[in-house]
């Protein structure tokens, strides 16, 4: 076992820590209970009606909360306003906040939930418990190391709230992160598991500047910040990390977490939200949300192919998108190119003759591609599935304003129409017309910034993405 440098054991700590509890938790306040403004039901609304982890994008950094869960959005309703909750509730809300939330610790660069090795830098004092169950203590500056050499499950705890370790071995968004909370690393045969183990509120404060940028305007951050709540809390009991005693990841898969330092802007945004999720009858919603919108809308059938091709064809002057580069964009695949891919994909359809969408959601998402060759033919079923099927590998995606978008792993969104590049003789490829950044369900974050800098509050932006639902505390404690 390495040795742990600067942990002196302390006896004299046994008693009081372990008799302790291992995690301090805050208390947030909740006087009131807020709903969606009656006015905010006449706003348009652009959310669609589906989610699963595609966990942001934050403007154009991830495709987080956003590939998750999801929920149909159709007709425009008016919230109740200004109830206040009594005594009871207020008292379940207060201790639903301080919660602990277990978040599994990517290793570099998210790839793997196994790391190899890693070392714990502590910026204030920390109790250890060891495998062995003693105690020992981990002074602020202090540092201990783990690799393959190492055993058991060790667990350090802060011994003041707000403690505050350092991992600068892991390779993030910003150097030397910096993680708030208890740490639990199990060392296993494949590696080290790392859970961060801290209340909702303090993780949504390394949530929210992760997935929204923190100069945009204080009313998206405040929308962002209830997205992320409800998300987080629809997360607690999912059971998707069970295998790993954890309750959401810090990567896409989820939302992304302290991929950016903590930001005043985004912490005042989760501040002035604290407790407060979007409910759909009674129960937590759907709320995914995803980087910028191609101008959606729950006013139309876009599943028609002619009618989704002139809607993203036009630029719409209420589309709070329109002068986003993400609105519209345009790619172009090569029959060879298209041959390739479905090589790879293992696609048995012989030479590529055609491809075409096939079947398209209401909100004019493709949903099926249809694959023909001389020896078959095969259908890519889900937005998911489509987007990394078209890769643009050789032809970069080119933006509205001109620029052309960095490497993609996927077209940026199942929003798209195909045209034939037809010769004479023979047809040569696609051209892809195409809009939006993201799986398209939900909050656009750059509608939000939009939207915010119009002059809108954030209850009317979330009134405007999300139909059928409330703002309200989360008083649920079966959540």
């Amino acid at each position: 076992m390495r040795k742990k440098h600067g942990c002196i054991l302390m006896l004299s700590l046994v008693v009081c820590l372990m008799a302790g509890t291992l995690i301090r938790y805050q208390r947030h306040s909740f006087e009131e209970r807020f709903d969606v403004p009656e006015t905010a039901a006449d706003t348009e609304k652009a959310g669609e009606g589906e989610q699963t982890a595609d966990t942001g994008e934050g403007g154009q950094r991830t495709d987080g909360a956003g590939e998750a869960v999801d929920a149909e959005k159709n007709d425009e309703t008016e919230s109740e306003s200004g109830k206040t909750a009594d005594s009871d509730k207020v008292s379940e809300a207060q201790e639903r906040a301080g919660m602990p939330i277990r978040v599994l610790l990517c290793s570099d660069s998210f790839e793997s939930y196994y790391h190899q090795s890693e070392t714990v830098e502590f910026q204030a004092d920390y109790a250890c418990l060891t495998p062995e169950g003693e105690t020992v203590a981990c002074p602020a500056g202090t540092s201990m190391g783990f690799g393959d050499d190492s055993e058991g499950t060790w667990i350090f705890t802060p011994v003041r709230e707000n403690g505050g370790f350092c991992l600068p071995d892991l390779v993030r968004g910003y150097e030397d992160p910096v993680y708030l909370g208890s740490l639990e690393i199990r060392c296993a045969p494949e590696g080290l598991l790392l859970i961060n183990i801290l209340d909702v509120e303090t993780y949504l404060g390394n949530v929210v500047p992760s997935e929204m940028p923190a100069g945009y305007p204080a009313e998206a951050l405040k929308a962002q910040a209830v997205c992320a709540r409800t998300y987080a809390y629809a997360h607690l009991e999912s059971g998707r990390l069970e295998e790993f005693e954890a309750d959401v990841d810090d990567s896409v898969q989820f939302q992304v977490y302290n991929n950016q330092p903590r930001d005043e802007r985004t912490s005042q945004a989760v501040a002035d939200t604290a407790g407060l999720v979007l409910k759909k009858d009674g129960e937590l919603a759907d709320a995914r949300y995803y980087s910028t919108s191609c101008g959606l809308e729950l006013t139309g059938d876009l599943s028609e192919e002619a009618v989704f091709a002139a809607f993203i064809t036009a630029s719409r002057e209420d589309d709070y998108e329109r002068e986003e580069p993400w609105y519209r964009w345009s790619t172009y695949f090569s029959m060879e190119e298209l041959s390739g891919m479905a090589d790879t994909a293992g696609l048995a359809v012989g030479e590529l003759e055609s491809i075409q969408v096939e079947a398209r959601e209401e909100s004019g998402r493709a949903e099926t591609l249809l694959v023909k060759g001389t020896k078959g033919e095969a259908r890519i079923e889900g937005e998911y599935e489509i987007r990394s099927f078209l890769e643009p590998a050789k032809t970069p995606v080119t933006l509205q304003d001109g620029e052309t978008a960095p490497k993609l792993g996927m077209l940026p969104s199942a929003f798209f129409y195909l045209a034939e590049d037809g010769g004479k003789e023979e047809q040569k490829g696609y051209f892809v017309y195409g809009g939006g950044y993201g799986h398209g369900i939900g909050m656009s974050q750059n509608g939000a910034k939009n939207m915010a800098e119009a002059g809108k509050n954030f209850q009317e932006i979330l009134a405007y993405y999300y139909d059928e639902v409330e703002l309200d505390a989360e008083t649920d404690t079966d959540h």
